[in-house]
């Protein structure tokens, strides 16, 4: 957002290959709300979307919605050694338990992350 609002330039990132699987917090909080309703106690779930998508794709996905053109530069200085290259968990026995499932697609998760920060970055600028 905030080369967005410089009109572009180059963004530093690390490992674009991991993959992760991403769950938007207002599915997160729902699923506890469920689990509190319908858990089992002493259990434990994995409050996860169940699918996995790399850095990459993410970065693809969130430099379609900006309005600026941002060059991707892998910086090997922002690797971490220790990183996982693939990070998915299963959310069957949250949704045997509880019937729940993330409802939020991570397309809309990208769009209002940056409509947030594009908020915040204007009240900053004084353009509100």
């Amino acid at each position: 957002a905030a080369l967005e609002l410089s009109g572009g330039g180059q963004l530093h990132v690390g490992n674009l290959a991991t993959s992760r699987d991403f769950t938007d917090v207002r599915d997160v909080a729902a699923a506890y709300v469920e689990l509190l309703a319908s858990g089992r106690r002493g259990h434990t779930y994995n409050v996860c979307s169940g699918a996995t998508r790399s850095a990459r794709e993410l970065i693809e996905e969130l430099l379609g919605l900006v309005g600026a053109s941002i060059e991707v530069i892998e910086d090997p200085s922002l690797r971490r050694p220790t990183d996982t290259a693939r990070v998915r968990a299963s959310n069957a026995k949250l949704y045997a338990d509880t019937g729940f499932k993330p409802s939020i697609p991570i397309s809309v998760t990208l769009a209002d992350t940056l409509d947030y920060w594009r908020q915040q970055l204007a009240g900053e600028s004084g353009t509100d």
